[in-house]
C-alpha cells in the first residue's frame, strides 16, 4: 500500500516563462510523478522533487500560479481563466475551488 501524499498539488515547469499545475501521484527517492490532468492517457512526467513547489490544497496552487506569473510567461491568465484552465484539467476539484473563491 502506497503512502498518502501530504502535499499532492504542484507547480512545475521552467520558471519564470512557463509554469503549470499538476497533481503528484507518486513519490520515490527524491522524484515525483506529476499528472497533468485527471484520467490522462499518457505517462505522468517525472520531476526532481526539489524543482517543484508543493501545496496541500488545489486552490493554493492556483493562487500561487496567478501571483507568480511574469511578463515572460508564455500566456498570462486572470483569475477566471486560470480557474477555468485548472478545472478543465481537474474537474473533480470544482467544489474545492468554488469554496475557496467564496472565502476570498
Amino acid at each position: 500500500m502506497e503512502k498518502e501524499i501530504e502535499k499532492p498539488w504542484a507547480i512545475y515547469g521552467w520558471y519564470p516563462s512557463s509554469m503549470y499545475i499538476g497533481k503528484i501521484i507518486k513519490e520515490l527517492s527524491g522524484s515525483v510523478w506529476i499528472e497533468y490532468s485527471e484520467g490522462q492517457e499518457f505517462i505522468p512526467q517525472c520531476w526532481d522533487s526539489k524543482k517543484i513547489i508543493r501545496f496541500d490544497k488545489s486552490f493554493k496552487s492556483v493562487a500561487y500560479f496567478l501571483a507568480h506569473q511574469t511578463k515572460n510567461c508564455e500566456e498570462r491568465y486572470n483569475k477566471k481563466s486560470a480557474i477555468k484552465l485548472f478545472l478543465r484539467n481537474f474537474p473533480s476539484e470544482k467544489r474545492n475551488i468554488e469554496r475557496a473563491v467564496h472565502l476570498n
